[in-house]
């Protein structure tokens, strides 16, 4: 017996989201916090 799939595809288990390009959002300098999970502590000036 040949096994079959759905054949509707992986995209009608999974939907895949539409990539929103050029999406830019400005927003007050104190909303910004940080995350309480990064891992880093230090970070160069230099490279910011």
């Amino acid at each position: 017996m040949v096994k079959r799939g759905l054949g509707k595809g992986l995209s009608a288990l999974i939907p895949t989201k539409e990539k929103v390009e050029g999406l830019v959002k400005e927003i007050s300098i104190n909303k910004i916090k940080p995350n309480p999970f990064q891992p880093r502590e230090d970070f160069d000036i230099q490279s910011l």
